[in-house]
Protein backbone atom coordinates (compact mmCIF):
# COMPACT_ATOMS: atom_id res chain seq x y z
CA UNK A 1 0.00 0.00 0.00
CA UNK A 2 1.51 3.90 -0.83
CA UNK A 3 0.32 6.70 0.71
CA UNK A 4 0.66 9.99 -1.77
CA UNK A 5 1.25 13.16 -0.26
CA UNK A 6 -0.39 16.00 -2.38
CA UNK A 7 0.88 19.72 -2.34
CA UNK A 8 -0.35 22.74 -3.46
CA UNK A 9 0.88 24.18 -6.55
CA UNK A 10 2.31 28.14 -5.67
CA UNK A 11 1.40 28.65 -9.63
CA UNK A 12 -1.66 27.60 -9.92
CA UNK A 13 -4.27 30.54 -10.39
CA UNK A 14 -7.05 28.39 -9.01
CA UNK A 15 -8.34 29.49 -5.47
CA UNK A 16 -6.72 27.76 -2.44
CA UNK A 17 -8.31 24.83 -0.60
CA UNK A 18 -9.91 26.76 2.48
CA UNK A 19 -8.83 23.54 4.42
CA UNK A 20 -4.88 22.79 4.52
CA UNK A 21 -2.34 22.76 2.86
CA UNK A 22 -2.02 19.46 2.02
CA UNK A 23 -3.67 15.80 1.09
CA UNK A 24 -3.07 12.37 0.83
CA UNK A 25 -4.78 9.46 -1.46
CA UNK A 26 -4.23 5.96 -0.65
CA UNK A 27 -3.55 3.59 -3.20
CA UNK A 28 -3.26 -0.48 -2.78
CA UNK A 29 -1.21 -2.43 -5.20
CA UNK A 30 -3.42 -5.38 -6.05
CA UNK A 31 -0.86 -7.48 -8.32
CA UNK A 32 2.52 -7.83 -9.60
CA UNK A 33 1.61 -5.67 -12.82
CA UNK A 34 0.76 -2.71 -10.37
CA UNK A 35 4.05 -3.28 -8.99
CA UNK A 36 6.51 -3.63 -12.19
CA UNK A 37 3.70 -0.24 -13.65
CA UNK A 38 4.88 1.78 -10.11
CA UNK A 39 8.39 1.08 -10.86
CA UNK A 40 8.99 1.80 -14.58
CA UNK A 41 7.13 4.27 -17.10
CA UNK A 42 5.11 7.52 -15.85
CA UNK A 43 5.13 6.52 -12.75
CA UNK A 44 8.72 7.18 -12.11
CA UNK A 45 9.03 10.12 -12.62
CA UNK A 46 6.63 13.41 -12.49
CA UNK A 47 3.06 12.26 -11.97
CA UNK A 48 -0.33 14.03 -13.16
CA UNK A 49 -2.90 13.31 -10.75
CA UNK A 50 -6.56 14.77 -11.78
CA UNK A 51 -9.47 14.73 -9.39
CA UNK A 52 -8.09 16.59 -6.71
CA UNK A 53 -8.95 19.98 -7.34
CA UNK A 54 -6.67 22.74 -9.53
CA UNK A 55 -2.94 22.86 -9.12
CA UNK A 56 -2.00 19.93 -7.44
CA UNK A 57 0.80 17.44 -8.14
CA UNK A 58 2.32 14.82 -6.40
CA UNK A 59 5.56 13.50 -7.44
CA UNK A 60 7.81 11.05 -6.12
CA UNK A 61 10.22 13.33 -4.89
CA UNK A 62 7.73 15.87 -3.01
CA UNK A 63 5.58 14.59 0.23
CA UNK A 64 5.58 11.27 1.87
CA UNK A 65 5.53 8.00 0.00
CA UNK A 66 5.39 4.40 1.94
CA UNK A 67 4.76 0.99 0.49
CA UNK A 68 3.84 -2.70 1.65
CA UNK A 69 6.08 -4.48 -1.05
CA UNK A 70 5.62 -8.21 -1.23
CA UNK A 71 8.71 -10.20 -1.86
CA UNK A 72 9.22 -12.54 -4.60
CA UNK A 73 10.53 -16.25 -4.32
CA UNK A 74 13.54 -17.29 -6.48
CA UNK A 75 12.58 -19.77 -9.18
CA UNK A 76 14.26 -22.48 -11.58
CA UNK A 77 12.94 -23.77 -14.87
CA UNK A 78 13.59 -26.60 -16.35
CA UNK A 79 12.81 -27.72 -20.12
CA UNK A 80 12.17 -31.26 -21.35
CA UNK A 81 11.47 -33.01 -24.71
CA UNK A 82 9.22 -35.96 -25.60
CA UNK A 83 11.42 -36.46 -29.05
CA UNK A 84 14.38 -34.96 -29.83
CA UNK A 85 14.47 -35.76 -33.72
CA UNK A 86 11.03 -35.35 -34.44
CA UNK A 87 10.06 -36.12 -38.55
CA UNK A 88 7.97 -32.55 -40.01
CA UNK A 89 4.69 -32.26 -38.82
CA UNK A 90 5.47 -34.90 -36.07
CA UNK A 91 4.15 -33.68 -32.24
CA UNK A 92 6.78 -32.77 -30.09
CA UNK A 93 5.64 -32.59 -26.51
CA UNK A 94 7.65 -29.58 -24.34
CA UNK A 95 7.51 -29.97 -20.96
CA UNK A 96 8.77 -26.87 -18.36
CA UNK A 97 8.50 -27.67 -14.84
CA UNK A 98 9.26 -24.67 -12.19
CA UNK A 99 10.24 -24.61 -9.13
CA UNK A 100 11.32 -22.97 -5.92
CA UNK A 101 12.30 -23.24 -2.60
CA UNK A 102 8.27 -22.62 -0.54
CA UNK A 103 4.74 -23.24 -2.76
CA UNK A 104 4.02 -23.84 -6.07
CA UNK A 105 4.45 -21.43 -8.65
CA UNK A 106 1.35 -20.29 -10.63
CA UNK A 107 1.35 -18.02 -14.13
CA UNK A 108 2.19 -18.64 -17.84
CA UNK A 109 5.65 -20.12 -19.38
CA UNK A 110 6.53 -19.21 -23.06
CA UNK A 111 8.04 -21.24 -25.16
CA UNK A 112 10.98 -19.85 -27.28
CA UNK A 113 12.97 -21.43 -30.34
CA UNK A 114 15.72 -19.02 -30.18
CA UNK A 115 14.32 -15.83 -29.99
CA UNK A 116 10.35 -16.76 -31.64
CA UNK A 117 8.09 -17.53 -29.14
CA UNK A 118 6.24 -20.63 -30.42
CA UNK A 119 3.42 -21.34 -27.70
CA UNK A 120 2.37 -20.68 -24.52
CA UNK A 121 1.10 -22.62 -21.53
CA UNK A 122 -0.22 -22.46 -18.19
CA UNK A 123 1.71 -23.91 -15.50
CA UNK A 124 -0.61 -26.94 -13.27
CA UNK A 125 1.08 -27.92 -9.85
CA UNK A 126 4.49 -26.26 -11.13
CA UNK A 127 4.22 -27.42 -14.77
CA UNK A 128 3.58 -26.37 -17.76
CA UNK A 129 3.27 -28.43 -21.31
CA UNK A 130 3.39 -27.54 -25.13
CA UNK A 131 2.00 -30.56 -28.17
CA UNK A 132 3.86 -28.92 -31.33
CA UNK A 133 3.82 -30.28 -34.70
CA UNK A 134 4.98 -26.66 -36.70
CA UNK A 135 9.01 -26.89 -35.81
CA UNK A 136 10.48 -26.32 -39.46
CA UNK A 137 12.95 -28.86 -40.93
CA UNK A 138 16.29 -28.29 -40.38
CA UNK A 139 19.86 -29.31 -40.34
CA UNK A 140 20.79 -28.21 -37.42
CA UNK A 141 19.40 -27.83 -34.23
CA UNK A 142 16.75 -25.96 -33.01
CA UNK A 143 17.52 -24.68 -29.53
CA UNK A 144 14.39 -24.33 -27.23
CA UNK A 145 14.19 -22.74 -24.13
CA UNK A 146 11.53 -22.17 -21.50
CA UNK A 147 10.49 -18.63 -20.05
CA UNK A 148 8.41 -18.09 -16.71
CA UNK A 149 6.95 -15.37 -17.19
CA UNK A 150 6.45 -14.92 -13.01
CA UNK A 151 3.46 -14.26 -10.85
CA UNK A 152 3.15 -11.84 -7.87
CA UNK A 153 4.85 -14.22 -4.98
CA UNK A 154 7.29 -15.64 -7.48
CA UNK A 155 9.82 -14.58 -9.88
CA UNK A 156 10.74 -15.55 -13.40
CA UNK A 157 13.75 -17.58 -14.80
CA UNK A 158 14.76 -19.17 -17.57
CA UNK A 159 15.47 -22.64 -18.13
CA UNK A 160 19.16 -22.43 -17.87
CA UNK A 161 19.80 -25.50 -20.72
CA UNK A 162 18.43 -25.13 -24.25
CA UNK A 163 17.10 -27.94 -25.44
CA UNK A 164 17.90 -29.15 -28.95
CA UNK A 165 15.16 -30.50 -31.62
CA UNK A 166 16.12 -31.15 -35.03
CA UNK A 167 13.97 -31.72 -37.21
CA UNK A 168 14.21 -34.01 -40.36
CA UNK A 169 11.89 -34.49 -43.37
CA UNK A 170 9.06 -36.24 -43.08
CA UNK A 171 8.74 -39.72 -45.29
CA UNK A 172 5.88 -39.72 -48.38
CA UNK A 173 3.93 -42.43 -49.57
CA UNK A 174 2.70 -42.19 -53.21
CA UNK A 175 -0.78 -43.61 -54.75
CA UNK A 176 -1.29 -43.87 -58.10
CA UNK A 177 -4.91 -44.10 -60.03
CA UNK A 178 -6.26 -44.44 -63.45
CA UNK A 179 -9.46 -42.63 -64.93
CA UNK A 180 -10.28 -45.59 -66.41
CA UNK A 181 -8.56 -49.13 -67.35
CA UNK A 182 -9.01 -50.34 -69.87
CA UNK A 183 -9.29 -47.53 -72.69
CA UNK A 184 -9.89 -47.62 -75.92
CA UNK A 185 -7.25 -46.76 -78.61
CA UNK A 186 -6.75 -43.16 -78.86
CA UNK A 187 -8.89 -42.70 -75.73
CA UNK A 188 -7.81 -40.01 -73.34
CA UNK A 189 -6.64 -41.59 -69.78
CA UNK A 190 -6.01 -39.45 -66.62
CA UNK A 191 -3.45 -40.33 -64.20
CA UNK A 192 -3.70 -39.07 -60.57
CA UNK A 193 -1.16 -39.43 -58.01
CA UNK A 194 -2.26 -38.92 -54.22
CA UNK A 195 1.10 -38.14 -51.76
CA UNK A 196 0.43 -38.47 -48.54
CA UNK A 197 2.65 -38.04 -45.11
CA UNK A 198 3.57 -41.38 -43.73
CA UNK A 199 4.84 -41.31 -40.18
CA UNK A 200 4.13 -44.78 -39.49
CA UNK A 201 7.49 -45.76 -38.16
CA UNK A 202 7.89 -48.13 -35.10
CA UNK A 203 5.58 -49.93 -33.17
CA UNK A 204 3.01 -47.19 -32.51
CA UNK A 205 1.49 -44.40 -34.07
CA UNK A 206 3.65 -41.36 -33.61
CA UNK A 207 1.80 -38.34 -35.11
CA UNK A 208 -0.73 -38.87 -37.51
CA UNK A 209 -4.50 -39.98 -36.64
CA UNK A 210 -6.72 -42.47 -39.17
CA UNK A 211 -9.27 -38.70 -39.42
CA UNK A 212 -6.24 -36.83 -40.73
CA UNK A 213 -4.95 -39.42 -43.00
CA UNK A 214 -8.22 -40.24 -44.33
CA UNK A 215 -9.08 -36.04 -45.04
CA UNK A 216 -5.58 -35.76 -46.85
CA UNK A 217 -6.40 -38.77 -49.25
CA UNK A 218 -10.31 -38.10 -49.56
CA UNK A 219 -11.05 -41.49 -50.33
CA UNK A 220 -15.19 -41.63 -51.63
CA UNK A 221 -16.81 -44.79 -51.80
CA UNK A 222 -17.92 -47.05 -54.75
CA UNK A 223 -14.90 -45.55 -57.00
CA UNK A 224 -15.44 -42.12 -56.68
CA UNK A 225 -12.97 -39.77 -55.19
CA UNK A 226 -14.34 -38.19 -51.68
CA UNK A 227 -12.96 -34.61 -52.67
CA UNK A 228 -9.49 -33.01 -52.79
CA UNK A 229 -10.11 -31.31 -49.53
CA UNK A 230 -7.17 -32.21 -46.48
CA UNK A 231 -5.06 -30.13 -44.14
CA UNK A 232 -2.85 -28.21 -46.55
CA UNK A 233 -0.59 -27.66 -44.05
CA UNK A 234 0.67 -31.08 -43.92
CA UNK A 235 0.05 -31.95 -47.49
CA UNK A 236 3.41 -32.09 -49.64
CA UNK A 237 3.98 -29.92 -52.42
CA UNK A 238 6.62 -30.23 -55.50
CA UNK A 239 6.43 -32.07 -58.78
CA UNK A 240 5.53 -35.93 -59.71
CA UNK A 241 6.79 -37.53 -62.94
CA UNK A 242 4.60 -40.14 -65.00
CA UNK A 243 6.57 -42.61 -66.38
CA UNK A 244 5.96 -45.66 -68.83
CA UNK A 245 8.17 -48.20 -68.26
CA UNK A 246 8.84 -51.06 -70.78
CA UNK A 247 9.58 -54.91 -70.27
CA UNK A 248 13.65 -54.30 -69.73
CA UNK A 249 13.37 -51.58 -66.86
CA UNK A 250 13.77 -48.40 -69.30
CA UNK A 251 11.63 -45.26 -69.05
CA UNK A 252 9.78 -43.34 -70.70
CA UNK A 253 8.94 -39.92 -69.50
CA UNK A 254 5.01 -39.31 -70.30
CA UNK A 255 5.15 -35.80 -68.41
CA UNK A 256 5.38 -33.69 -65.28
CA UNK A 257 2.91 -32.11 -63.06
CA UNK A 258 2.53 -29.89 -60.00
CA UNK A 259 1.34 -31.25 -56.90
CA UNK A 260 -1.82 -29.19 -55.46
CA UNK A 261 -2.12 -30.15 -51.77
CA UNK A 262 -1.13 -33.54 -52.01
CA UNK A 263 -2.92 -34.26 -55.94
CA UNK A 264 -1.30 -34.37 -59.18
CA UNK A 265 -2.55 -35.31 -62.43
CA UNK A 266 -1.74 -35.98 -65.86
CA UNK A 267 -3.87 -37.04 -68.95
CA UNK A 268 -3.09 -38.37 -72.13
CA UNK A 269 -3.94 -40.10 -75.58
CA UNK A 270 -0.54 -41.70 -76.88
CA UNK A 271 -0.40 -44.89 -74.98
CA UNK A 272 0.08 -47.33 -77.46
CA UNK A 273 -2.35 -50.49 -77.73
CA UNK A 274 -1.66 -52.92 -75.38
CA UNK A 275 -0.59 -52.97 -71.81
CA UNK A 276 1.68 -50.24 -70.43
CA UNK A 277 3.33 -50.37 -66.90
CA UNK A 278 2.94 -47.10 -65.63
CA UNK A 279 4.05 -44.99 -62.42
CA UNK A 280 4.44 -41.96 -60.80
CA UNK A 281 7.77 -40.31 -58.96
CA UNK A 282 7.26 -37.45 -56.62
CA UNK A 283 10.24 -35.44 -56.07
CA UNK A 284 10.26 -34.30 -52.87
CA UNK A 285 10.09 -30.62 -51.27
CA UNK A 286 11.51 -29.03 -48.09
CA UNK A 287 9.18 -31.17 -45.72
CA UNK A 288 8.36 -34.40 -47.28
CA UNK A 289 10.99 -36.76 -49.01
CA UNK A 290 11.04 -38.19 -52.15
CA UNK A 291 8.59 -41.53 -52.98
CA UNK A 292 7.21 -43.59 -56.18
CA UNK A 293 3.87 -45.02 -56.14
CA UNK A 294 2.97 -48.78 -57.04
CA UNK A 295 2.97 -49.34 -60.81
CA UNK A 296 -0.15 -49.64 -62.47
CA UNK A 297 -0.58 -52.12 -65.96
CA UNK A 298 -2.45 -49.83 -68.35
CA UNK A 299 -4.56 -51.62 -71.08
CA UNK A 300 -5.16 -50.13 -74.10
CA UNK A 301 -7.97 -52.38 -75.59
CA UNK A 302 -11.36 -52.45 -77.93
CA UNK A 303 -12.22 -55.44 -76.50
CA UNK A 304 -11.34 -55.92 -73.10
CA UNK A 305 -13.56 -54.72 -70.10
CA UNK A 306 -13.04 -53.23 -66.79
CA UNK A 307 -13.16 -55.12 -63.62
CA UNK A 308 -13.68 -53.72 -60.08
CA UNK A 309 -12.03 -54.88 -57.29
CA UNK A 310 -13.19 -54.23 -53.41
CA UNK A 311 -11.27 -55.33 -50.15
CA UNK A 312 -12.97 -55.26 -47.22
CA UNK A 313 -11.61 -55.91 -43.63
CA UNK A 314 -14.03 -58.35 -40.63
CA UNK A 315 -14.23 -56.18 -38.26
CA UNK A 316 -11.74 -54.09 -36.88
CA UNK A 317 -7.99 -54.45 -37.47
CA UNK A 318 -5.44 -55.11 -34.74
CA UNK A 319 -2.03 -55.14 -34.25
CA UNK A 320 -0.72 -59.04 -34.57
CA UNK A 321 -3.83 -60.56 -35.11
CA UNK A 322 -4.49 -62.37 -38.36
CA UNK A 323 -6.83 -60.33 -39.64
CA UNK A 324 -9.38 -61.14 -42.45
CA UNK A 325 -9.38 -59.34 -45.59
CA UNK A 326 -12.14 -59.86 -47.87
CA UNK A 327 -11.80 -59.82 -51.79
CA UNK A 328 -14.57 -59.44 -54.25
CA UNK A 329 -13.72 -58.82 -58.27
CA UNK A 330 -17.02 -58.13 -59.85
CA UNK A 331 -17.40 -56.10 -63.48
CA UNK A 332 -16.82 -52.18 -63.58
CA UNK A 333 -19.81 -50.16 -64.07
CA UNK A 334 -18.47 -49.19 -67.79
CA UNK A 335 -18.04 -53.05 -68.70
CA UNK A 336 -19.57 -54.82 -71.62
CA UNK A 337 -18.86 -58.52 -70.14
CA UNK A 338 -21.32 -59.87 -67.77
CA UNK A 339 -19.06 -63.19 -66.91
CA UNK A 340 -17.56 -63.79 -63.32
CA UNK A 341 -13.93 -62.41 -63.31
CA UNK A 342 -11.50 -65.47 -63.44
CA UNK A 343 -7.76 -65.21 -62.55
CA UNK A 344 -5.89 -63.86 -59.01
CA UNK A 345 -5.22 -61.04 -56.57
CA UNK A 346 -2.00 -60.03 -54.75
CA UNK A 347 -1.67 -57.60 -51.95
CA UNK A 348 1.24 -55.21 -50.67
CA UNK A 349 1.44 -53.11 -47.95
CA UNK A 350 2.55 -49.60 -49.72
CA UNK A 351 3.36 -48.07 -46.06
CA UNK A 352 6.07 -50.56 -45.15
CA UNK A 353 6.66 -51.82 -48.52
CA UNK A 354 5.79 -55.36 -48.13
CA UNK A 355 3.85 -57.65 -50.01
CA UNK A 356 1.17 -59.76 -47.72
CA UNK A 357 0.84 -62.48 -50.11
CA UNK A 358 3.37 -64.45 -50.59
CA UNK A 359 2.12 -66.43 -54.02
CA UNK A 360 -0.97 -64.99 -56.21
CA UNK A 361 -4.52 -65.95 -54.16
CA UNK A 362 -6.65 -67.77 -56.78
CA UNK A 363 -10.10 -66.27 -57.05
CA UNK A 364 -13.40 -68.75 -56.87
CA UNK A 365 -16.79 -68.32 -58.27
CA UNK A 366 -19.24 -66.80 -55.57
CA UNK A 367 -21.84 -69.10 -54.52
CA UNK A 368 -24.69 -66.11 -54.62
CA UNK A 369 -23.54 -64.22 -57.62
CA UNK A 370 -23.29 -65.03 -61.24
CA UNK A 371 -20.40 -62.43 -61.92
CA UNK A 372 -18.69 -62.06 -58.68
CA UNK A 373 -15.65 -63.75 -58.04
CA UNK A 374 -14.03 -63.91 -54.43
CA UNK A 375 -10.79 -64.49 -52.39
CA UNK A 376 -9.97 -63.92 -48.63
CA UNK A 377 -6.18 -63.46 -47.45
CA UNK A 378 -5.32 -63.40 -43.39
CA UNK A 379 -2.75 -60.34 -42.97
CA UNK A 380 -0.70 -60.11 -39.79
CA UNK A 381 0.40 -56.12 -39.09
CA UNK A 382 3.46 -55.71 -36.74
CA UNK A 383 3.09 -51.97 -36.57
CA UNK A 384 0.38 -50.00 -35.60
CA UNK A 385 -1.52 -46.81 -37.60
CA UNK A 386 -2.61 -46.15 -41.15
CA UNK A 387 -1.36 -48.98 -43.84
CA UNK A 388 -2.26 -48.50 -47.54
CA UNK A 389 -2.98 -51.81 -48.68
CA UNK A 390 -3.08 -52.26 -52.47
CA UNK A 391 -5.14 -55.46 -54.62
CA UNK A 392 -3.65 -56.21 -57.78
CA UNK A 393 -6.24 -58.29 -60.05
CA UNK A 394 -4.26 -60.00 -62.53
CA UNK A 395 -7.14 -59.58 -65.27
CA UNK A 396 -8.37 -62.38 -67.65
CA UNK A 397 -9.56 -63.37 -71.55
CA UNK A 398 -12.65 -60.65 -70.50
CA UNK A 399 -11.39 -58.36 -68.06
CA UNK A 400 -8.37 -55.55 -67.63
CA UNK A 401 -5.75 -55.52 -65.08
CA UNK A 402 -7.11 -53.10 -62.07
CA UNK A 403 -6.26 -52.34 -58.48
CA UNK A 404 -8.16 -51.15 -55.41
CA UNK A 405 -6.01 -49.43 -52.56
CA UNK A 406 -7.78 -49.35 -48.99
CA UNK A 407 -6.39 -47.23 -46.04
CA UNK A 408 -6.48 -49.81 -42.91
CA UNK A 409 -5.46 -48.04 -39.45
CA UNK A 410 -4.04 -50.92 -37.36
CA UNK A 411 -4.94 -50.59 -33.40
CA UNK A 412 -3.11 -51.63 -31.23
CA UNK A 413 -5.95 -53.91 -29.43
CA UNK A 414 -10.08 -53.41 -30.76
CA UNK A 415 -11.91 -50.58 -29.86
CA UNK A 416 -15.91 -49.92 -29.01
CA UNK A 417 -15.58 -47.64 -31.54
CA UNK A 418 -15.10 -47.87 -35.98
CA UNK A 419 -11.64 -47.38 -35.71
CA UNK A 420 -11.15 -45.86 -38.89
CA UNK A 421 -12.58 -42.17 -40.79
CA UNK A 422 -12.04 -40.54 -43.30
CA UNK A 423 -12.64 -37.11 -41.34
CA UNK A 424 -16.34 -36.69 -42.58
CA UNK A 425 -18.29 -39.42 -40.26
CA UNK A 426 -18.04 -41.81 -42.98
CA UNK A 427 -16.95 -46.02 -42.29
CA UNK A 428 -14.86 -47.73 -44.47
CA UNK A 429 -13.95 -46.75 -48.17
CA UNK A 430 -12.67 -47.84 -51.15
CA UNK A 431 -11.40 -46.60 -54.33
CA UNK A 432 -11.42 -48.38 -57.79
CA UNK A 433 -8.17 -47.94 -59.51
Amino acid sequence: MITFWFQKDKNSSKKKPARRATRSRTVRLESLEDRQLLSGGPWSGFWGWGGFGGGYYASANAGSTTAAATTQAATTTALATSNAAPSYGQNVTLTATVSTASGTPTGLVQFMDGTTVIGTARLRSGVATLNIGSLAVSTTAQSITAQYLGATAFAGSTSTAAVGVTVSQAASTTLLSSSGNPVAPGQAVTFTARVVPNYNVGTTTTTTTASLVGSLFGFGDGGGCGGHGGSAGLAPSGTVEFDSVDSTGAVTVLGTATVNNGWASFSTSSLPTGTSSIKAVYKGDTNFAASNSQTISQAVSATLSSARTDVDPTGQVVLNTANTLNITVRPGRSSTSTAAPTGTVTLFDVTTGAMLTATPIALTASTTSTTKALASFAATFTTTGVHFIIATYSGDANYASSQQIIPLFVQAAASSGNGWGDGSGGGRHRRDW
